[in-house]
């Protein structure tokens, strides 16, 4: 098995991550929905562009660890009773800890659990270490957030999630920015 991590004289670690994207359309639509509330957290708002929803968080790997991530991906994406699922984003909430302001799902479908479960044991299968917390659905909308005045519930932000992927957070001179390695379909729930 490849070592997960590499030698402080070997080359960079690479921090990655499972997430649902939200297309052009979704992201549009949290900018629009959540400005004014972004604006009074008192924190540095998140790119559009970079806007997700975190399935499993991964951290810092090795370059050869990144097949066996991909593996754990495409086993989990052709599992029975993975599907797309509709993600209603109904509140506004302020995390202390790590200082963010998120659009928050109070339900999350069973769907969502399912994917989060999946890619869990998948990478336990692999045995590669993921952080370990309880998983609630929620956008990151704004870092370094202070104490915001704008939180709780709000009309929510309905959407379909229709694939997921491998991401990596590529340092940039001003915020990490998110580029996707791999996305899978999240093929539609069967009728039956």
């Amino acid at each position: 098995m490849p070592s997960l991590q590499t030698e402080p004289s070997g080359p960079p670690l690479r921090r990655v991550f499972f997430s649902i994207p939200l297309s052009e359309t979704q992201r549009v639509g949290f900018v629009h929905a959540t400005r004014k509330a972004v604006r009074a957290s008192g924190g540095r708002p998140v790119l559009p562009l970079d806007l997700h929803l975190t399935l499993v968080f991964v951290g810092a790997v090795a370059d050869q660890v990144l097949p066996l991530l991909l593996s754990a991906g495409a086993a989990v994406s052709r599992a029975a009773g993975v599907c797309a699922c509709q993600l209603a984003f109904d509140r506004l909430e302020h995390w202390a800890r790590p200082r963010i302001f998120c659009a928050a799902c109070t339900c999350a479908p069973a769907e969502a659990v399912s994917l989060v479960r999946g890619l869990e044991a998948a990478l336990d299968e692999h045995g590669i270490p993921f952080e370990r917390r309880p998983w609630k659905a929620h956008i990151t909308l704004a870092r370094n957030a202070q104490a915001p005045h704008i939180v709780g519930p709000i009309t929510p932000l309905v959407w379909t999630a229709t694939q997921f992927g491998l991401f990596e957070s590529v340092p940039a001179p001003a915020v990490p920015r998110y580029q996707a390695l791999e996305l899978w379909p999240l093929p539609p729930a069967s009728s039956g």
